[in-house]
């Protein structure tokens, strides 16, 4: 993990320039605690895995090969999202999976009659598990970049580098580029108090945007 200044990144900016890598990214935005505004931007690309739930199988994509468990699906999908766990801290999200349930993922669970036809012969769901992301602590205006060791899959020279990857597309650009705060200057991105509440924080925001709107 390693921390930089916001400075003139932007989330948008970060995903633009993973976008020109791969096609396989994605941009959330966390609202917690009641907030108007998120408070933290993730943002991940080239998924290690990618799981694709049809109504008879799990189709699961990984190293360029794609195989079929043809266990029950909802089965196979819970062991596959349990296989890899981490420690919960500060920032909600630091990898894993991505993606969307579909409503007819329903039809798994229950039995429900008159199917409407599928012209676009779409999965159920698609997940993809993304090993490294960068965010953006607004509150704090930090960027974080985060490259995790998989035990049995990614060990820590790989994550080592997909790390400085990541520092590279941070620091250099067109678009501008982050300041990386130096080793030591910091303790911890789970230990660094939070210089503003939430209830802080929004009020904060909520001033900024008069000012805008006043044309201060």
């Amino acid at each position: 993990m390693r921390e930089f200044l916001a400075d003139t990144l932007t989330p948008l900016g970060v995903y633009r320039r993973l976008r020109a890598v791969t096609d396989r990214s994605f941009l959330l935005e966390s609202i917690t605690g009641g907030e108007q505004v998120s408070r933290f931007s993730f943002i991940g690309a080239d998924p290690s895995v990618i799981c694709r739930l049809w109504a008879d199988r799990l189709e699961i994509e990984k190293d360029g090969e794609t195989r079929n468990d043809v266990r029950p699906p909802l089965e196979a999908l819970e062991e596959l999202l349990s296989s890899v766990e981490g420690p919960s801290g500060e920032i909600p999200l630091t990898g894993g999976w991505v993606g969307f349930l579909g409503y007819d993922t329903i039809r798994l669970v229950e039995r429900l009659p008159n199917r409407p036809p599928d012209p676009h012969g779409l999965p159920y769901a698609v997940l993809a598990r993304f090993d490294s992301l960068v965010v953006f602590d607004h509150a704090r205006q930090r960027v974080v970049a985060v490259a995790n060791e998989i035990e049995g899959e990614v060990d820590r020279a790989v994550a080592e580098v997909r790390l400085e990857e990541l520092a590279t597309l941070l620091t250099e650009g067109v678009d501008g580029g982050g300041v990386e705060i130096p080793a030591g200057a910091i303790t911890s991105a789970e230990t660094q108090p939070a210089t503003l509440s939430s209830e802080q924080y929004q009020a904060a925001v909520c001033r900024a945007k008069d000012y805008i709107r006043a044309g201060d």
